[in-house]
């Protein structure tokens, strides 16, 4: 999808018009550190299928500048929020698909970043997995992550999101504030009122 496109090739993409910036710094100007400030889960994992669990996240640690130590440490504790450690000895390759998106997500966590990117990072999980990872990104926002989720799964996005936006041919059509679909008809009722006018 297109924020598949965006996320991997973004260094390709440039504005029409204005700038980007993430945290404060010019994503063009310097797309290195740009690169480090955001986390991204893609729909289809895209881990190093050689590598152990481990080795994965330790990697994508080292590349957001933590150190050995503190990327052993961070290691651990999103392997236990994510109940990693059965897997962290297997090659990323041999695992499930839903097992590989909670690698995914574990390498987006290692290192705290200001943005966050998850795209259908809910999908086709069991609905224990789907909720641990459910309330880690809603930790993480509360603590003050800027998170953009895109979902066809409305029932996770009323339970995370402060915000959802409805596009339609790739800009925003409808932007519901969480009051809306928290405490009126629900979300997926809004969405269908949204498209069928």
């Amino acid at each position: 999808g297109s924020l598949h496109a965006a996320a991997n090739d973004y260094s390709e993409l440039r504005p029409d018009g204005g700038t980007v910036t993430v945290n404060g710094v010019d994503r063009f100007a310097d797309p290195d550190a740009g690169r480090r400030a955001v986390a991204y889960t893609p729909q289809v994992p895209e881990s190093f299928r050689y590598l152990t669990v481990r080795e994965h996240v330790a990697f994508v640690a080292a590349m957001r500048g933590l150190s050995d130590a503190d990327a052993a440490r961070a290691y651990d504790e999103v392997a236990a929020e994510l109940s990693l450690e059965a897997f962290q000895g297997q090659l990323i390759g041999e695992l499930s698909h839903g097992s590989q998106l909670r690698v995914a997500v574990a390498a987006a966590w290692v290192a705290p970043t200001p943005v966050a990117l998850y795209d259908e990072s809910l999908a086709g999980l069991d609905p224990v997995v789907a909720d641990t990872l459910a309330r880690g990104i809603r930790r993480r926002a509360d603590l003050g992550q800027a998170v953009v989720i895109a979902s066809h799964d409305l029932d996770a996005l009323a339970r995370i999101a402060d915000r959802a936006v409805l596009l339609n041919d790739h800009r925003i059509a409808h932007n519901f504030a969480r009051e809306k679909f928290v405490d009126g008809p629900g979300l997926a009722h809004l969405y269908r009122e949204a498209v069928n006018g």
